[in-house]
């Protein structure tokens, strides 16, 4: 179990590709290969870790399993998210999840993402493509993070510090869909 303050931004990208090459070029070092990840996040039916503004998610790669606790931190964040956050691996994802509904968690939103770890210094830099877009997060010390996002030719008006699904929330209501999203999966992979 690692446990930690977790400071990171997104920030748009349009070419997932050449922001690989681009990474690599300017030193940083593949620390994962691109994989498809299946996000749950588990409350109980009546929201209440959300009420009080923790998350927990059921990451599952590959049949195996990453649950994070994150705690959102109370004040001004500023330019960036910050969130205290724990993490334990497990070898079998989906029997956890499993395991978790039947004390009556229940998935309250499910996205997917493929992702690319990278890791420049103290730096973790992810690469994530969404079916609602591709988007680069940087973790790390704040002085990092904004010379790393200098290096890109980003400034901090670039940064989101959105969840992704704070993002996908905001996009369903411009479109005027009623009420919350509770999915964002690619077509043909809502069975894993």
């Amino acid at each position: 179990m690692t446990s930690h303050l977790e400071v990171e931004i997104k920030l748009p990208v349009t070419d997932p590709e050449e922001m690989a090459r681009r990474l690599q070029a300017m030193g940083a070092t593949v620390a994962a290969p691109r994989a498809l990840e299946d996000n749950h996040v588990l409350d109980f039916t009546d929201g209440r870790l959300r009420q009080r503004q923790v998350m927990l998610r059921l990451r599952l790669v590959d049949g195996r399993g990453l649950v994070t606790v994150k705690k959102k931190i109370t004040g001004d964040e500023g330019d960036y998210k910050i969130r205290h956050e724990q993490e334990s691996v497990v070898e079998d994802g989906h029997g956890l999840l499993a395991t978790l509904r039947a004390a009556d968690f229940v998935t309250s939103y499910r996205y997917q993402k493929y992702r690319r770890v990278f890791r420049a210094g103290d730096l973790i830099i992810t690469l994530d493509e969404l079916p609602l877009g591709n988007y680069l997060e940087l973790e790390g010390e704040p002085a990092d993070i904004d010379r790393f996002a200098g290096r890109l030719g980003f400034n901090r008006a670039d940064y989101i510090n959105d969840s992704y699904r704070a993002l996908h929330l905001r996009l369903w209501e411009d479109a005027g869909e009623p009420g919350e999203p509770t999915e964002l999966v690619f077509p043909g992979k809502a069975d894993l």
